[in-house]
């Protein structure tokens, strides 16, 4: 069984209209009333899977009273708390959603600590337990840490969805999946939480999918079309399929798999904690997932001093696609990474080799993977050149590297975004935000 926990649910309230405008009057097509907060999100999709499993959390008053109510058949073990449980209001249009997330009830130290033998008396049925959203006031920080250990003390697996302090506290815990989005990560990247403490880290990137980070290796999933609708509920979607996951132990390709087509199921369901099951049985035929095992580390990009990054264009032999990325490539055996990245710059761009010192090497991963040591590097440097643009000429490609590429230049990062071609790697982007001089980051909006 799951054990889904939310800490502060809530009444959700979904107002739907024709077209959401601010600062307007609107006429209220349909209202929809619900159990929610996201670990109750979670539990109203893992009911519709089939999926055993069990609500709690802590609610309080005549709102605390309603939710239990409104949850129907699925079956809740809530702890009673004197405050009264909190209210969210959703607006939806045909495009998007617009929140309005109240703050919740006040927990005193001694509700806080029965809940926590409560939680504890739930866990010999369990085999994962989800915990989500955020904490009620009064509730300490870490008490995302505090179930996680519990859970860890009977074998009882545990799924991570939370952010700010609560979410930091929690991932030094160790929980097995850690399930941010971009904002949740802010500057962090899913590497630097493994190190912290997480085993997995699955972060949702909306439209662009999905990533998940493991020791053992990292996979991309991308979503097979756009859905318009109701996002609020996607993330607790992908949740749900993680926990359930998780109890089959299934793969990583599969997890995300399905994380990704439920989630987007989601997105075409009226309201938070359903899904499309139509839309979920057709987006799973379509998930594009990539194995990159060879991604264990963060790739670091050095700029020259006018921002500009070596970036080449290449056409994918499998698929056909396009992709932007830096020269670079493996060590060979008894190779320095200095020499790999002079070799590397000879070879895809004929530029001079002397050009690159020490310093201006980046070694991007490095990871066991199949039997062998995988470690990459990238011929990045630092210099001023005679032009602005300087011409960059593969040099001795093999016939297929030479038919599959498709062009290479130097590229400014203000001009990434209107680059034809997937970026390899995606989050090239993101890293050139955080290295970049405050007068050097890229568009946020590209």
């Amino acid at each position: 069984m799951i054990l889904a926990v939310t800490l502060n649910p809530a009444l959700d309230i979904t107002y739907r209209v024709d077209t959401l405008r601010p600062h307007a009057t609107h006429r209220v097509r349909e209202v929809a009333e619900r159990a929610g907060g996201k670990g109750l999100n979670v539990a109203r999709v893992l009911a519709q899977l089939g999926e055993p499993v069990l609500a709690t959390g802590l609610v309080g008053g005549i709102t605390g009273a309603r939710l239990g109510t409104l949850l129907g058949t699925i079956p809740h073990a809530f702890w009673p708390v004197a405050g009264e449980a909190r209210r969210t209001v959703t607006v939806v249009d045909d495009r998007e959603a617009t929140g309005f997330w109240e703050p919740g009830p006040t927990v005193t130290a001694d509700e806080w600590e029965r809940f926590v033998g409560h939680f504890q008396s739930l866990l010999p049925s369990v085999r994962v337990a989800v915990l989500s959203g955020s904490l009620p006031t009064g509730v300490p920080q870490d008490a995302y840490a505090q179930l996680i250990r519990a859970a860890q003390a009977v074998g009882v697996r545990t799924v991570l969805d939370a952010d700010g302090p609560a979410l930091a506290a929690g991932i030094e815990a160790g929980p097995d999946v850690v399930k941010p989005n971009v904002d949740e990560l802010g500057d962090d990247t899913p590497r630097e939480l493994l190190k912290r403490g997480a085993k997995a880290v699955v972060a949702t990137k909306g439209e662009e999918g999905m990533e998940v980070v493991t020791e053992q290796g990292t996979w991309r999933a991308y979503p097979p079309e756009r859905v318009y609708g109701n996002a609020t509920g996607a993330g607790d979607a992908a949740v749900a399929a993680l926990a359930r996951g998780l109890v089959r132990d299934a793969a990583w390709s599969d997890l995300v798999t399905d994380a990704i087509a439920l989630s987007a199921a989601a997105v075409a369901a009226p309201v938070a904690g359903q899904f499309d099951e139509d839309a979920y049985a057709r987006f799973r035929e379509g998930v594009h997932v990539e194995e990159m095992a060879h991604r264990a580390a963060v790739r670091v990009v050095c700029l020259d001093t006018d921002g500009r990054i070596l970036l080449m264009r290449w056409r994918d032999p499998a698929n056909g696609e396009t992709l932007w990325e830096p020269p670079g490539g493996g060590i060979d055996d008894g190779e320095e990474p200095i020499d790999t990245a002079r070799r590397e710059l000879v070879e895809e761009t004929g530029l001079n080799p002397a050009m690159i010192g020490e310093m201006s090497v980046a070694v991007h991963r490095d990871t066991q993977w199949n039997g062998r040591r995988w470690v990459g590097v990238e011929p990045f440097f630092l210099a001023k050149f005679p032009s602005a643009r300087p011409p960059v000429t593969p040099a001795e490609l093999t016939a297929d590297e030479q038919r599959n590429l498709v062009e290479s230049k130097w590229v400014h990062w203000s001009e990434l975004g209107d680059l034809e071609g997937r970026l390899e790697p995606p989050q090239l982007l993101y890293i050139v935000r955080r290295l970049a001089p405050n007068d050097l980051r890229p568009r946020l909006d590209d």
